[in-house]
């Protein structure tokens, strides 16, 4: 994929921190094409009968990794978008610093979502999937494994530490859009 031909945004940030959010507001306003790290494993899943459950999600993120290299969720999605011909794309869910640096090496800027654990707790309750339905325990102990895995595990702090800006969504709406705006 020529970087020059295709815009490309890759968002990480922990659980519940509003990725999709910045994902929908750039469909929604700038024209982008949405893709997501976990469609890849979600469709992988249905294939197998197996549900989309965070558990299941990441064990076969960690299989997949193993199998075909760290960056492989990143290189599907590439795949992908080069072979729908999109212009802009931006990419949710970016857990493994490999799939950080593999989109870095096609020209994608990183933006990291923060905000407060309580917030993002309270988000993911909202969101009324299936796998968001945990408790508060669950959710701090899938957040712990998330946040600071090893090898083919995910590892949300470096691909953190390796984004190219942090957007604040802990402080609305409009301040969100704002840095959004200025960063894309």
């Amino acid at each position: 994929m020529n970087a020059g031909e295709v815009t490309l945004i890759g968002l990480t940030g922990k659980l519940g921190a509003g990725k999709d959010t910045v994902a929908d507001y750039l469909v929604k306003k700038k024209n982008f094409k949405k893709y997501g790290c976990s469609d890849i494993l979600k469709e992988k899943l249905k294939e197998e009968g197996k549900e989309a459950s965070i558990e299941n999600l990441i064990e076969l993120g960690n299989s997949l990794r193993e199998k075909k290299g760290p960056g492989v969720l990143a290189e599907m999605l590439l795949e992908k978008i080069s072979q729908n011909g999109d212009m802009a794309a931006v990419i949710v869910g970016l857990r493994h610093p490999a799939e950080v640096k593999t989109l870095k090496e096609s020209g994608a800027k990183i933006l990291s979502i923060e905000s407060p654990q309580e917030l993002r707790f309270e988000r993911i309750q909202k969101r009324g999937e299936e796998r968001d339905k945990i408790s508060l325990e669950e959710f701090k102990k899938q957040e712990e494994i998330q946040l600071q895995g090893r090898g083919n595990s995910a590892n949300i702090i470096q691909c953190i530490e390796l984004a190219d800006q942090e957007i604040d969504n802990g402080n609305g709406w409009e301040h969100l859009y704002e840095q959004v705006e200025r960063a894309c």
